[in-house]
């Protein structure tokens, strides 16, 4: 089945089931979904997110990102729209470190430091957010959901990494799933618009080839930042179970009907 849909202007829209679990079961396809930014949606992607029969769409981004780029959704799923905003080192964007990177004012190495510390901050300071995230679940009771923020990688990265835990996702498969945002070609084109707009806010000189692919890492995903995320829910509670148990407030019960609802059995 495919796993990026056909969206023409979603930003790293892709199902995030059909996965195996530790104990041999699969996460159900059409279910599960994730994506960035829902601003540019085309009449025709509205039409294919209406048919995804979305009960809930948690959205991750601030109050600042939203009023830039407000969601354009189908009337009838505006109730259904649920704004989580998970804001590390507050209203912190990718885009403001890039303009210090073209500016001097940093190095590649620097910034990648900065987004690591940044992961710890979204899966620890965040994690009743992503309580709530696992609310809306419960109040779907099966229902697809739709979780996103801006580029669809790294808070929403955090947050289906442990939706796919909760329901037995080994953490390399979940990795692998991360790591897909680097073949989304509207991701790609969005980062791509992203460095043209701050360069014509900002008198920068156009980055050189290999700054280039530094750029598009640091607003890409490394393997080193979930597994960042992954080793502080460790520390902090020993274990992943127990950090979805005691931080996120998954209990025994809620993995029962996760099981239930978005497992194939």
């Amino acid at each position: 089945m495919e796993r990026h849909l056909p969206f023409e202007r979603g930003v790293n829209f892709r199902d995030f089931g059909g996965y195996d679990t530790a104990d041999g079961n699969r996460v159900k396809w059409r279910k599960l979904f994730r994506c960035g930014a829902l601003n540019k949606l085309t009449d025709g992607d509205l039409a294919r997110i209406g048919d995804l029969q979305l009960a809930a769409v948690c959205d991750f981004r601030g109050p600042g990102e939203c009023a830039e780029e407000p969601s354009r959704l189908p009337e009838s799923l505006q109730p259904h729209v649920h704004q989580l905003a998970i804001e590390p080192g507050g209203e912190w964007t990718a885009e403001k470190d890039i303009i210090g990177l073209l500016a001097g004012h940093h190095t590649a190495a620097e910034l990648s430091r900065r987004v690591t510390h940044i992961y710890k901050a979204i899966a620890i300071d965040f994690a009743p957010t992503y309580a709530r995230m696992f609310a809306r679940i419960r109040d779907a009771a099966g229902r697809p959901i739709l979780i996103h923020c801006r580029g669809g990688k790294d808070r929403t990265g955090v947050g289906a990494a442990l939706i796919l835990s909760a329901l037995g996702v080994p953490e390399d498969t979940i990795l692998n799933d991360y790591m897909l945002s680097t073949q989304s070609v509207p991701l790609n084109l969005w980062l791509g618009g992203l460095l043209d707009h701050a360069q014509s806010q900002h008198p920068l000189p156009r980055p050189r080839a290999e700054m280039l692919a530094e750029i598009m890492g640091i607003w890409g995903v490394s393997p080193d930042w979930l597994h960042t995320a992954f080793r502080a829910m460790h520390e902090h509670a020993g274990s992943i179970d127990s950090f979805l148990r005691d931080s996120v407030g998954v209990s025994a019960k809620d993995r029962e009907n996760l099981y239930r609802w978005y497992l194939e059995r």
